[in-house]
């Protein structure tokens, strides 16, 4: 498992608003794909009905709001935006796997 360089999770998604909270009642069906090219960076894209943007990175499930997909980043460019940021739950122990792969 460690030389994998690509992963796909399929999770539900509640969308996000301008704060980060939930904003679906119902959640959505959506995957992430986490890719690898060398060690110590991971790229992620997802397939969802609200992914916006040039990348995906916005949630469109609010009304009226721009809000970021926490499943889309660049690591370790995300750090530049935010020094504290940790993956999400749901994709954390993946996101550990790459970072430490050798």
């Amino acid at each position: 498992m460690a030389d994998k360089r690509e992963y796909k999770i399929a999770l539900v998604c509640h969308g996000r608003g301008e704060y980060g909270e939930a904003v679906l009642q119902e959640g959505v069906q959506a995957e992430v794909h986490l890719r690898s090219s060398s060690v110590q960076k991971v790229c992620t894209q997802v397939e969802c009905p609200y992914s916006s943007g040039p990348h995906g990175e916005f949630c469109r499930a609010a009304a009226n709001c721009r809000a970021f997909c926490p499943y889309v980043f660049d690591y370790p460019h995300i750090l530049n935006f935010d020094s504290e940021w940790q993956p999400p739950a749901a994709i954390a122990h993946v996101v550990r796997t790459l970072l430490q792969r050798k």
